[in-house]
């Protein structure tokens, strides 16, 4: 090999640089392999002109020089080595070189494509759905993709499999989209497989299965992908079938909650106040995983995190955090948070008393369809706390509140059909919502019922 490689054998040349620079048969020599490999494109073989451009890229055996490595992707793309193309695409668009120029990039990776190189039919395909250095164009990213699809691109198959499911640049089609998340499953593609899970959890593009969910779910949990464990965990947690194994609702929602996963710490911290799977409910632990999902701004860690604060649930009473707590998420929506706090104004804990603050966060709480700050409200506008009597304003909202379900405000509506107290006495209205109280055991509901009947 050494004899015809000395005698200018550009194939021996390449087969001895590739020696060199595998440590086969010959011990393992970088700069000898980069030597070789540049004698061997000296005498126009493409694919060493690949091989020596990737060594000046990186340093091996030569020293670094993008410039040069370029130059030799020109030499290695003419003799007919349409990686080549790729790889000068990926120059410009990934910072190699002084400039990035998307253009230019996409122009590359579009010689690539057509060559048939199928990550470069991936990446062209990324620049025309997105318009990155190109004009955007959903239709032929699609094509683009089907392309690198077919050749076993596993990307390709999951970013194909996503446009039949959103629709876009083809027609929406959920079991082509399922038949490419498939496809890019069995090749260990970990989105792909959960996405897979969640379609046959949810019945979304095929028929609900909860035993293909579990395979799809667990193979991508078991890559350590944070979604897919906290579906596994929700699974286990709420699933007929799975709830006989709670200590692996636990098992997976840790996995996932120790990934920084604020969903997966939320329903963790839920399952340490409720004692699920536990000998006993775990406050500490509670208040702890609330915190951590606080930590990344959820909503409604933020008000059990409160409550915590407030009571002390696991951890010291600290009603300046719990305010705090509070008012983001009451800022954020979050109707327990804003009747919370509307009691927090209303009755001075942890802030100066301020009716005004109080109902305006009652008023947010009733909009958002909580039963109790409807029924405060209606309490307020009843009896002129805060603001002006308004009897019809208090009926509609005891009757919002108790078509909810809550007890007090059935009693109170109760009560007023009885006396004609806000609207028109009717003893069957009266005797209607009296039995709803008693039927959720309510002592007042039912001696009323004793007494009208």
């Amino acid at each position: 090999m050494m004899r015809l490689a000395e005698w200018e054998h550009a194939e021996a040349q390449f087969e001895l640089a590739q020696l060199y620079e595998q440590g086969d048969i010959v011990p393992q020599d970088v700069k000898q392999a980069a030597h070789w490999f540049q004698e061997s494109a000296f005498n126009d073989h493409a694919e060493a002109a690949m091989r020596i451009g990737l060594m000046y890229l990186n340093g091996e055996g030569v020293e670094k020089n993008i410039q040069q490595a370029m130059t030799w992707w020109d030499i290695a793309a003419d003799g007919g080595v349409a990686m080549a193309y790729f790889l000068q695409g990926t120059a410009y668009s990934n910072g190699w070189l002084p400039e990035i120029d998307q253009q230019k990039a996409v122009a590359y990776y579009r010689k690539a494509a057509e060559a048939g190189i199928s990550i470069a039919q991936f990446y062209y395909a990324q620049a025309l759905r997105d318009g990155n250095g190109i004009e955007k164009n959903t239709k032929k990213a699609a094509t683009w993709y089907r392309k690198a699809a077919l050749r076993g691109d596993a990307e390709a198959q999951y970013c194909l499999a996503c446009m039949y499911m959103e629709g876009c640049g083809v027609i929406k089609n959920y079991p082509k989209a399922i038949y490419w998340f498939k496809k890019a499953a069995r090749q260990g593609h970990v989105l792909s497989q959960c996405i897979l899970g969640l379609s046959y959890l949810n019945g979304v593009g095929v028929k609900q299965n909860e035993q293909l969910a579990h395979l799809w779910l667990t193979e991508a949990a078991e890559k350590d992908y944070p979604e897919a464990q906290f579906r596994l965990g929700l699974l286990y947690r709420n699933s007929k079938h799975y709830r006989q194994q709670p200590g692996k609702a636990l098992y997976w929602l840790r996995r996932a909650a120790f990934q920084e996963y604020p969903d997966a710490q939320y329903l963790l911290a839920q399952c340490c106040r409720e004692g699920f799977a536990l000998t006993q409910p775990d406050l500490r632990g509670a208040a702890y995983w609330y915190e951590k999902a606080t930590n990344h701004r959820h909503i409604g860690a933020m008000f059990y995190l409160g409550i915590a604060c407030e009571y002390g649930f696991g951890i010291e009473i600290n009603m300046e955090k719990a305010i705090m707590l509070y008012t983001y998420a009451a800022n954020e929506g979050h109707p327990g948070a804003q009747y919370n706090l509307a009691l927090c104004y209303h009755y001075g804990r942890g802030v100066e008393a301020d009716m005004k603050e109080a109902l305006k966060y009652y008023r947010m709480a009733a909009d958002g369809g909580d039963a109790a700050a409807m029924f405060n409200l209606a309490v307020c506008c009843k009896d002129g706390i805060g603001m002006e009597k308004n009897a019809e304003e208090s009926i509609r909202l005891y009757t919002a509140a108790a078509e909810l379900g809550y007890v007090k405000a059935q009693v109170n509506l109760a009560s007023s059909y009885e006396r004609g107290d806000g609207v028109p006495a009717d003893k069957e209205k009266a005797l209607y919502w009296y039995q709803q109280a008693a039927n959720q055991g309510d002592a007042f509901a039912q001696q009323a019922l004793d007494q009208l009947a």
